[in-house]
């Protein structure tokens, strides 16, 4: 199981290293030092900001679904409500990557 994990990993970064365009100012650049941060400022304002965004949209759907998508009383019979939750989070989470 390790192997097949590490083996997707590396297709995600060698898809992304590919995807990257190659520039003689890329090649020339020093590499980072050591205490230089992973994440910059601007990447942490997205990540925060998408999280937001996602555990509104979320949490709005958990909670005002019904009357957004005029579902009926008795929708609860035909939406289980942890398979409904997963299924909100999943159709929400994945296309927005």
């Amino acid at each position: 199981m390790p192997n097949q994990v590490n083996l997707i990993m590396d297709t995600f970064a060698s898809i992304a290293m590919a995807n990257e365009t190659l520039s003689n100012d890329l090649l020339k650049r020093q590499p980072y030092g050591r205490k230089k941060a992973l994440i910059s400022k601007r990447m942490a304002v997205n990540i925060v900001g998408q999280s937001l965004y996602q555990l509104v949209v979320i949490f709005s759907i958990l909670f005002w679904g019904k009357p957004f998508f005029r579902l009926d009383s008795t929708a609860h019979l035909i939406v289980n409500p942890p398979l409904f939750t997963s299924q909100a989070i999943n159709g929400l989470t994945f296309p927005l990557r």
